[in-house]
């Protein structure tokens, strides 16, 4: 029987909305898309590594990292409203006809914390599961206890769930903003998280979603004191 392969994708565009260049901004003397290729690399998942981009520079630096880049992102794929799902379907188009391939791992390029083992993990559920599988994190306050701020600017909130105790309230979770995994086919699904998706559990110090500085900060000093 004929070897199933499987690849990873990294989505990284030139311009970011809150961080000037965060896909390539030094993150403890790397480039921080180094974290995500390094980490595809030492996982050995995949055959090949491949990296979606808009940018000369983070083509360079991708592929002196271990990544390729056989093409060049189109500007109608590079703003800031455009999906993940319409960025890895362009890829995977545009990769299927240099490569065949079975599996595909869609990996975020500011994931200083993504770790061999959950990638692991994750491809040993994908190819006995059909669907998505997907990294989360429980939130740790209760969501359904938060609250909104109302057009007068006072607190609207949800009193049944407020009434209630922490531990009568069913644990919610988020996507950890690390990677995807599953079939090519997944990708061209209408959803892409839908009820097919089967989840991991990351502990809350295995990832931080990087959005805006005060994140940035945030993983620096917890990246630096996992280090120590």
């Amino acid at each position: 029987m004929k070897k199933k392969s499987s690849i990873a994708i990294i989505p990284a565009r030139k311009n970011s909305l809150r961080i000037k260049n965060k896909n390539i901004k030094n993150f403890f003397k790397y480039p921080i898309i180094y974290f995500s290729i390094k980490t595809a690399l030492k996982s050995n998942c995949f055959d090949e590594i491949y990296v979606s981009t808009d940018s000369k520079k983070i083509a360079e630096l991708a592929q002196s990292f271990g990544a390729k880049v056989p093409f060049v992102r189109s500007k109608k794929l590079s703003g800031d409203k455009v999906s993940t799902k319409s960025v890895m379907q362009d890829a995977i188009k545009r990769i299927i006809e240099i490569k065949k391939f079975d599996y595909v791992c869609c990996i975020y390029p500011a994931s200083p914390f993504i770790k061999a083992k959950n990638l692991k993990k994750d491809f040993k559920i994908v190819k006995k599961k059909r669907g998505i599988v997907l990294p989360i994190c429980a939130y740790s306050a209760n969501i359904q206890r938060s609250f909104k701020i109302n057009k007068k600017g006072n607190l609207s909130y949800n009193e049944n769930s407020l009434n209630k105790r922490t531990q009568d309230l069913s644990e919610r979770y988020y996507d950890s903003g690390q990677f995807y995994f599953g079939r090519s086919e997944d990708f061209f699904k209408k959803k892409l998280i839908d009820n097919s998706t089967t989840p991991i559990f990351l502990d809350k110090f295995e990832t931080i979603d990087i959005n805006d500085l005060s994140d940035w900060r945030f993983a620096e000093k917890l990246f630096k004191l996992l280090k120590n």
